[in-house]
């Protein structure tokens, strides 16, 4: 089981009793706007989701990195993090980057604490050699994360994702371990 701890929060794999921290967050549909399609209307839809972020958990040669964020002083858990292996050759791994958190706790800057620790990881003990993100543009808040980890903006792709029946614009984020820099996390 892979646990990742900061100052404020222990960032690990799944395990059974997150299911209903899970149902609560991925039920809420202000947090899950722009990510519907993991938006569960019910406890099967969110049980779902749980089994697919532990199908991995303890195999050697994981497709999914998914982890719940738990703030470590009041044991809440705060939401999701997590990474898919979208490539992999002998020079490393291409990561695709992907965090929610419940409301409640944003504007604390511990989606960026945690998301900072897991990029880290990735490039220090997954062997990731590039780690891509993005969102729909008018998420700015998911967007300034993808900035103060030292992301950089490499498409903006118009009407690209539907939102509520809507075409929305999506920016895309990429980060080299050539141009990772821990100071800079």
């Amino acid at each position: 089981m892979i646990k990742l701890e900061t100052k404020r929060l222990l960032i690990r794999d799944h395990v059974d009793e997150d299911l209903d921290n899970l149902f609560d967050l991925i039920s809420r549909p202000f947090e899950m706007r722009y990510i519907m399609d993991l938006f569960a209307v019910d406890q099967s839809g969110a049980e779902e989701n749980l089994e697919v972020s532990m199908r991995d958990v303890g195999k050697p040669n994981r497709k999914h990195y998914f982890f719940a964020i738990i703030e470590k002083e009041t044991s809440k858990y705060i939401g999701e993090i997590g990474f898919t292996v979208m490539d992999e050759n002998t020079s490393g791994k291409l990561l695709e980057l992907g965090y929610f958190t419940k409301r409640e706790f944003w504007g604390q800057g511990l989606t960026t604490e945690a998301a900072k620790k897991c990029v880290d990881f990735a490039f220090k003990e997954l062997y990731a050699w590039k780690i891509t993100t993005g969102c729909v543009k008018e998420n700015v808040a998911s967007e300034r994360i993808m900035i103060k980890l030292g992301f950089r903006k490499e498409a903006e792709l118009k009407e690209h994702q539907s939102v509520n029946q809507e075409w929305k614009d999506r920016v895309l984020y990429g980060l080299l371990k050539s141009e990772y820099k821990m100071e800079d996390l």
